[in-house]
């Protein structure tokens, strides 16, 4: 029986305060030259957020702010090469918005009579106002997929690979591209990217949609498929309510979804703030690095949960099956929960017969031992064992032998070995 090599290279996921700056509105920067007598939108959306100056008769020059979403926004104009002016106040000059504000002056440069007027200038935002936001520590949030779906954590909290920094607190669910995703709280729709169908290693091929929170958080849902966003800007969305599809876009080596909950800071920048998920048993958890988890959404029935870190040897010892006669040779059967593997022997002759498994384990636990010796009746299966990943083991993989003999009342002796091919599992942060 063969079990095919299934070898994969580290998960890296990658959507860093950088990333948001070269791709994302939600602290988006652009730069430009300004000369006298300009009006000129710095943001070229006027549906969205966008500041825009206006040069008056005296060559002073005013920054105006717009924003047409129902939540706060936090503001900074950034002004180099400046020449020629004063500004009124502080620079980078930062400003909160209101929401669905118009016409809210960021900055002034007033003008220097006598003297060449030139600036260079850039404005980025965040959602939500660093004053006021209080994460709210009691809240707990559901999966971002579907009741009743399982994932398995691919990179999580303080990930070594990329949730450094402002991501320390970021999630990678590993999950087919194509795959629901559910809104994880109850918030707006106050971004979303999908025009994007590369896969290049560049954080800004990336989709991704934000939700703003009732505490000032913002969730983020990234690496979506091209076209993949349900929502659109502005909805108001439930926890459990379809907003996206999961993808492969951007900085990823391998399909998944990206989840973190944001804060903003009062320097114009963000940071993940670390929230807890409501669990399969009811009770709030942190997920966890190669470990699977379902999803269970507020008011919706239970469902039966089966999670190979929680099977044990007892579960099985009862195990018999029949094996039909003539059916093949003396062989391993593997089945699998999550990473775990559960391994069966099983023997088609005629007589019962006395089967010494010796494993070849690489970063793997096997329940019974490395070598374990099943009595297996004529025609039937039997358990052997359950083998399990070492936590924290690059890469985990095992290989099997068998020899056997007959048992004296049931025919002659047979000791020929009968290997059994190695196959591989996956790592504990896998690209799927």
């Amino acid at each position: 029986m063969c079990y095919p090599e299934n070898r994969f290279g580290l998960f890296r996921s990658h959507f860093t305060p950088a990333t948001v700056v070269s791709f994302s509105h939600a602290i988006g920067i652009i730069t430009l030259l300004v000369l006298l007598n300009v009006s000129t939108l710095l943001a070229a959306d006027t549906a969205h957020i966008s500041v825009m100056h206006i040069t008056s008769d005296d060559n002073d020059v005013r920054f105006i702010a717009r924003n047409p979403l129902p939540v706060p926004v936090y503001l900074g104009v950034y002004v180099s090469e400046l020449k020629g002016y004063r500004a009124n106040r502080k620079l980078p000059a930062m400003q909160v918005s209101p929401p669905f504000s118009d016409n809210i002056e960021v900055v002034r440069l007033d003008a220097i009579k006598g003297k060449k007027q030139k600036f260079s200038s850039s404005y980025r935002y965040v959602f939500g106002d660093p004053a006021t936001v209080r994460p709210d520590p009691g809240y707990i949030y559901q999966m971002p997929f579907g009741h009743g779906a399982k994932f398995k954590v691919g990179q999580g909290y303080n990930g070594a690979f990329t949730h450094t920094g402002a991501s320390r607190y970021a999630i990678d669910f590993v999950m087919p591209e194509g795959t629901p995703v559910y809104a994880a709280r109850d918030g707006v729709v106050v971004e979303i990217k999908e025009n994007s169908d590369e896969n290049s290693g560049d954080e800004s091929d990336a989709n991704y949609l934000f939700v703003y929170h009732s505490d000032g958080t913002v969730a983020s849902y990234a690496h979506l498929r091209h076209n993949g966003v349900v929502a659109n800007v502005g909805d108001h969305v439930k926890a459990g309510e379809l907003i996206a599809y999961s993808g492969n876009t951007g900085y990823s080596s391998g399909p998944h979804l990206h989840f973190e909950v944001r804060i903003p800071l009062k320097n114009c920048e963000w940071q993940s703030v670390p929230v807890s998920f409501l669990s399969q048993s009811l009770t709030p958890v942190t997920p966890r690095d190669g470990l699977y988890y379902y999803a269970f959404h507020r008011d919706k029935e239970d469902f039966e949960v089966v999670l190979g870190r929680s099977l044990k040897s007892e579960d099985f010892r009862s195990w018999k099956a029949a094996v039909p006669a003539g059916a093949g040779v003396v062989e391993l059967r593997v089945e699998s929960v999550d990473d775990t593997k559960i391994i069966f022997i099983r023997n088609p002759y005629g007589g019962s017969i006395d089967a010494d498994v010796t494993f070849t384990l690489k970063n793997m636990r096997s329940s019974a031992g490395k070598q374990v010796t099943v009595k297996t009746p004529a025609r039937s299966e039997r358990f052997v064992a359950l083998l399990n990943p070492v936590k924290g083991s690059l890469p985990a993989s095992f290989s099997a032998a068998i020899s056997y003999r007959y048992n004296h009342d049931s025919g002659p002796e047979a000791t020929t070995p009968h290997p059994v091919p190695s196959e591989s599992m996956p790592q504990a942060h896998p690209a799927p």
